[in-house]
């Protein structure tokens, strides 16, 4: 990726997206891995101007803050960083607002449950 091999590094990206889908996301090591190479996939997507790609993987994983709050709130931070640079001001902050109030939800949730 930092070389300019795109494609290259896009297909290691999703290989290893997969990867680590498959290993599941609840322990701490393939979360790391998981967002990673997540990461890494976005960022290449952004730097090849595929930013509809990078809305899609991040709606779907902020679909849930209940499956996996980190990486919910990781893809939110990604999801208001790719609005920003298409100038959607309001949509960035629409974004962070949501997220605040998910936050809330969940700590409500687990006080709730615990």
């Amino acid at each position: 990726m930092l070389k300019g091999n795109y494609g290259e590094a896009l297909e290691l990206c999703e290989r290893s997206v997969s990867e680590a889908s498959a290993c599941g996301v609840g322990q701490v090591v393939n979360f790391l891995a998981h967002f990673g190479a997540l990461s890494a996939k976005i960022i290449v997507l952004l730097h090849t101007g595929q930013f509809g790609k990078v809305l899609q993987i991040t709606k779907a994983g902020r679909a849930s803050p209940d499956e996996n709050l980190s990486l919910y709130w990781l893809l939110t931070l990604r999801e208001a960083w790719l609005r920003t640079l298409a100038f959607d001001f309001e949509g960035a902050r629409q974004i962070c607002q949501a997220s605040s109030n998910a936050r809330g939800r969940v700590s409500r949730r687990t006080v709730l449950r615990g």
